[in-house]
């Protein structure tokens, strides 16, 4: 049993915007494919809190742990885990994130 974790709103919200785009785009075979590799990545994280890419160039702390095309952003606290986000490779992660802490 790993580290407890917790979705932030943010986290969420892009959770959801994947899993309806994906079945809006490909049905729900692959909706539910995504899903699945989303929070298998969470469950791995969990369980190897440091095995995600550090990406102190955002902010401190933040680490990225890659999910094929995509990227799921979090940090390590001292009880659990942020998820932060979980974003597609190609975007622009110091804007979307500095917005996010605004």
């Amino acid at each position: 049993m790993g580290k407890e974790i917790k979705l932030t709103p943010d986290a969420a919200d892009d959770i959801e915007n994947i899993a309806e785009y994906t079945f809006d785009k490909w049905g729900e075979i692959k909706q539910y494919a995504y899903l699945v590799k989303i929070y298998e990545a969470i469950d791995h994280i969990s369980d190897n809190e440091k095995i995600g890419k550090e990406r102190n160039d955002i902010k401190k702390g933040y680490r990225a742990y890659d999910i094929n095309e995509y990227l799921l952003f979090y940090r390590i606290l001292e009880n659990h885990i942020d998820i932060l986000g979980v974003t597609g490779s190609e975007r622009n992660f110091k804007a979307l994130y500095s917005e996010r802490n605004k």
